[in-house]
């Protein structure tokens, strides 16, 4: 009985000594991170929630319509029914997720160029107004302010091709292979969102967000992750190339194992390229590039937007990014005459 007892009591001691030899280190770690004045700036959790300020996102937090939900797979996305989506979250009218006989179906990805909807809307005018063509023309905008190569990706694959598309085009602007994270989670006051720096390790799972928002020693963890599997990339390529090379080659992908046609259409910055910085030359040439060796047609808006018009062209005189009605005019009408003679000539 003794004896007994004894193993019992060594059985318990071991676990004791294995958890404390476990918890211990876990528990010094959080406590020196949270006390030490490096962590206190770096790993501080406040310094991961100026998602709004940093990429000018609306609608994410309290202070703005509410229009968007947390997403574990996008980061975030429209709530279907309000801000002008449907009910599957698709800009317009609503639609059936099965097509009907006779329709040709493209589905639209892009961020806040796109989620302005003329250039959408000019184009479905456009193709449906052309006589000699048998189909009618279904254009499914699934573009959301400031997503990027990463979410349109995600957006295809997890969601997308779940209508059936017979095409899918991409509206590239240049700042979209800077990917980002986020770590979202609603919030006693409604949807609150934080930025997370891990465009790799994100490759290969998701960051616990309760994990995320309560430890300082998580949030080193993940962050020094990070650090080394980029380190170790960056040796052979850059960030946003690997990023432009990695989505755009699995939307490639995806569409091929369905069959159908992947286009991508690059809207240039509104001013003349003479004013493009250097930065800005090379997310234009690295995205050129990309789609060409990729074998991925494109429309070059460059060659639409002459140097001397792109001011008058702007949304808003301060705005280099969003294109006016007209400015969407332009570019309807440059990939209409794209598909025209490449696909739809009789």
């Amino acid at each position: 009985m003794i004896r007994k007892k004894t193993r019992i009591l060594c059985i318990l001691y071991k676990i004791f000594f294995l958890f404390a030899g476990i918890s211990l280190p876990l528990i010094f770690g959080e406590v020196f991170l949270r006390l030490a004045p490096f962590s206190r700036d770096t790993f501080n959790f406040k310094q991961y929630s100026n998602i709004n300020e940093r990429y000018g996102i609306k609608g994410l937090n309290k202070h703005d319509d509410n229009c968007y939900r947390p997403s574990s797979i996008l980061g975030y996305e429209p709530i279907p029914n309000r801000c002008g989506h449907n009910s599957y979250g698709l800009l317009g009218e609503d639609c059936e997720l099965n097509k009907e006989d006779g329709v040709y179906r493209i589905l639209i990805l892009g961020d806040s160029i796109a989620a302005h909807n003329f250039s959408v809307r000019f184009l479905r005018d456009m193709l449906n107004n052309t006589h000699d063509i048998k189909y009618k023309f279904e254009l499914l905008n699934a573009a959301v302010d400031s997503y990027d190569v990463k979410r349109y990706a995600n957006y295809l694959k997890y969601k997308g091709l779940r209508f059936h598309p017979d095409m899918v085009i991409v509206f590239f602007c240049l700042n979209d292979l800077n990917v980002y994270n986020l770590i979202p989670y609603k919030g006693k006051d409604g949807f609150v969102e934080y930025y997370f720096p891990g465009e790799e390790i994100s490759k290969l799972f998701t960051p616990n967000r309760f994990l995320f928002k309560r430890s300082y020693l998580y949030r080193f963890l993940i962050v020094t992750l990070e650090g080394i599997i980029y380190h170790k990339k960056s040796k052979i390529i850059s960030k946003e190339r690997s990023n432009a090379i990695y989505y755009v080659s699995l939307m490639k992908l995806l569409c091929q194992r369905r069959g159908i046609p992947l286009i991508g259409v690059v809207f240039p910055y509104l001013k003349p390229l003479e004013e493009y910085n250097e930065a800005d030359m090379s997310r234009y040439d690295m995205l050129s590039e990309v789609l060409r060796d990729l074998d991925i047609g494109y429309i070059d808006l460059h060659e639409y937007f002459p140097d001397e018009q792109r001011r008058a062209l702007r949304r808003d005189k301060d705005d280099m990014w969003h294109p006016s009605k007209e400015g969407h005019r332009i570019a309807a009408e440059a990939i209409y005459s794209y598909l025209i003679t490449r696909y739809f000539t009789q």
